[in-house]
């Protein structure tokens, strides 16, 4: 179940067991791979083009 707080671009995935948390949004073409924990928090930018 994906939840509304999580937006993930076309041609992306994520792998098993993967973990994600938060208000996220994960780009196109974008591979993630399995077991790795993602936890979002207080990561405000005033530019989303700022990478994280």
């Amino acid at each position: 179940m994906i939840p509304p707080s999580l937006v993930i671009g076309d041609n992306s995935g994520v792998g098993v067991n993967a973990i994600i948390r938060g208000p996220t949004t994960i780009g196109s073409n974008v591979m993630i791979g399995p077991e790795c924990i993602i936890y979002t928090r207080n990561h405000r930018n005033d530019s989303r083009y700022t990478y994280v």
